[in-house]
This record gives structure tokens, sequence and C-alpha cells, in this order.
């Protein structure tokens, strides 16, 4: 066995000590200098910080070297043992995080400002996620949610440079506007859930009845074939969308889906009976919009704010909200007026002067005036 002539190992005591050994000797030289640096460490304050951040408190420390593990807590005796091999790596450099699935509760501020740490996965035992544990985790590029979770948060997509989610099988629901600020390139449901599924793209009901949320912000998109509704804020702030698809069997897009995106022009097919209050609000390049006889509603401020020049609602319509296209470029009075009702309609006719009338059995009705801008107007 080749024999070493000198091994310098520092000691707790403050002073150097040299020997002459064999390759084995090497080992245990240097396995014991690891175990002094961690241990200088831990006596430095850093075990009183991490108790106080999790909100626990071990009985006891151990460190000794280990090929699989970074760290072992022994639930029963609350003993934890720590790598000696972690003295290779200073804090800040830390890269992967993996909560043992015994962890059933996770500290405020945990994992907070680690500036290098790129994945997380949580226990599968907790039920709640809170946006401080990654706060300031600016490299966090893979995360696996805790198992019980029920709902995602927007919270999740405080890691600004996350690209790559796994939800756990507890996941019934999705916060509205949850994924506004997403930049994920990969999503993924645990195959075990029974309450929502994904094309990898959306967030689904587990029967795909209703489009939950876009998870991914993607340029383009198809809802799914026999999705009958678009949930609340669904697309709500994913600039990058541009163009979106509606199947013929959806017939309710929702409160804000597709608000503050980058759509451009949408078609809205025949199966589409109401769009609710502020569904295209704020689409600053929405420019063109078909709307088919069938639809029954039209929320309050659903097309505001958008870029919209023309808008034709077919005969079928009974209901218009207030301001439907305040704020728009389409022109509601005059006679360069682009606002229309087609006249098949028995509710509800347009008189191309900025007012809105309904008929009824003891004759026509004043709605509303279309035409905010207006500086004088006769009712009919």
């Amino acid at each position: 066995m080749k024999e070493y002539r000198f091994v310098c190992r520092s000691t707790r005591r403050g002073f150097t000590e040299w020997a002459s050994c064999t390759e084995d000797g090497v080992k245990k030289a240097v396995n014991a200098f690891l175990a002094d640096e961690t241990r200088t460490a831990l006596d430095a304050g850093l075990i009183e910080k991490m108790e106080d951040i999790c909100g626990v408190h071990a009985e006891g420390w151990r460190i000794r070297s280990m090929t699989t593990r970074w760290g072992v807590c022994a639930t029963k005796t609350r003993i934890i043992t720590i790598n000696s091999q972690l003295a290779h790596y200073p804090a800040q450099c830390l890269e992967s995080v993996v909560c043992h699935d015994s962890v059933e509760s996770i500290g405020a501020c945990a994992f907070r400002s680690l500036a290098n740490l790129k994945t997380i996965v949580f226990p599968k035992s907790v039920a709640n996620f809170n946006g401080s544990w990654i706060q300031h985790c600016d490299a966090l590029e893979e995360m696996v949610l805790p198992g019980m979770l029920s709902e995602i948060v927007p919270a999740v997509f405080d890691a600004k440079n996350l690209k790559r989610l796994q939800v756990g099988p507890a996941v019934m629901s999705v916060k509205p506007a949850a994924c506004e600020k997403s930049v994920l390139e990969q999503f993924q449901i645990h195959p075990d859930n029974p309450f929502i599924c994904t094309d990898g793209d959306a967030i689904y009901s587990i029967d795909k009845k209703v489009v939950l949320a876009l998870a991914r912000p993607v340029e383009r998109y198809r809802i799914a074939d026999g999705c009958m509704r678009v949930a609340k804020k669904c697309c709500m702030g994913i600039h990058a969308l541009q163009e979106i698809e509606i199947p013929g069997s959806v017939m309710v897009i929702d409160e804000f889906a597709f608000a503050h995106t980058g759509l451009r022009t949408v078609s809205v097919p025949a199966s589409v009976e109401q769009i609710a209050q502020k569904a295209f609000f704020h689409c600053s390049q929405l420019e063109s919009v078909s709307l088919e006889e069938g639809l029954r509603s039209i929320g309050e401020s659903a097309f505001a704010e958008s870029g919209l020049k023309s808008i034709f609602i077919p005969g079928s319509i009974q209901s218009l909200g207030t301001s439907i296209t305040a704020n728009t470029n389409i022109v509601h009075s005059g006679e360069d007026v682009s606002f229309a009702i087609s006249a098949d309609s028995p509710a509800l006719f347009f008189d191309g002067q900025g007012g809105l009338y309904r008929r009824e059995e003891d004759g026509t009705h004043f709605i509303q005036l279309i035409d905010k801008e207006a500086t004088s107007f006769s009712v009919q």
C-alpha cells in the first residue's frame, strides 16, 4: 500500500498535527478535518438559526461521512445526523433541497435567500404552501409542490425563474390568476390525482369540462374538445398568449378569462351563450372579434380597453352589460359608427347614435347610453 509522508489536519484546539500514514490514514484524517469544519459551522449559531426558522428543536446532533444523503433525522429520538461532506460547500452554493416525507410542517422563510437553490422537493405530508419559503430564491428552476396541497396559489410563481413544476395528488383547484406570472417550460400533475389533469400547457377539471388555468405562457393554444367552460381568470395576465382557439363545445367564458393577454383576434363559436364581465378586458392588441348566433349575454366591460375597431352583436343577444366596449377604437355614434346589433334581435336594438333599447310587451325601453363620450343625446 502506498504511504504518504505528511498529512495536515486542523484540530479544534487550533493547531496542526503532522503525521506519516497510509492511504486509509489519509482518508481518516480528511474525514476528521471535514467533521471539524462542519462542527465549527454548526457551533457558530447555525443550529439555533435553523431551529428558529423551522420552529422545532432537535435533541442532539451527530456528524459523520455519508455517501447518499446530506443528513438524516431520527423522528423518535429527535437526533439529527449531518453529512461531514457538506464542509466542501458554502451555504450559498446549495442547489437542491429534498424534504423527507416525514416532515409535517415547514416554518416561515425556511429556504429564503438561498441564492443558488435550483431544485426543491416538498414533502408529501405537508398541506400548505407559504410564499416566504422561496422568497429571493432567484435561481430556483424546479419545484415539486407539497403532496397534500389542495389548491395552486399565486405564491407558487413568486419564484420568477421557475421552469419546471409538478403538483401532487391532492390538488383540487387553482386560485384564479394563480399562473399569471408563470414562465414555466414544463408542467406536470401527479398521475394519481383524481381531481385535475393537464395536456402539458393548461389545467383542466378531471372530466375536461372546465379549463381552469393556462399554466404555461404559450403564444397559441387550442382549448380541448368537449370543454364547456373557460374558468374565471383562466388566462389572465398571460401576455405571451396571442391566439386562442375555442372549440364548439364551450358555452361560458367566465369573468376576466382572457383579460390582460396579448390576443389579437378572437372567434367565439355559436355554442357560447355567455361572455362574462371583463372577459377580454384590457386586451390592448385585440383588433377583431367574431360573435356568432347563439350568444345570449355579454357582461359589463367585456371588451373594454381593448384595441377593437368594430363589433357586430348577433340577433340572439338578450343582455348587454354596461361599458362593454368602453375606451376602445370603436365609434359608437355618427356616420362612422362601428358598433352594431343585428336587426333580427327580438330583444335589443341600437339606434346608431349611442342608445341601447329593449323591446318589451308594453313598448320600447331605453336601457343605457353606449357612447360614454357623447355630449348630447335624445331618447327615441
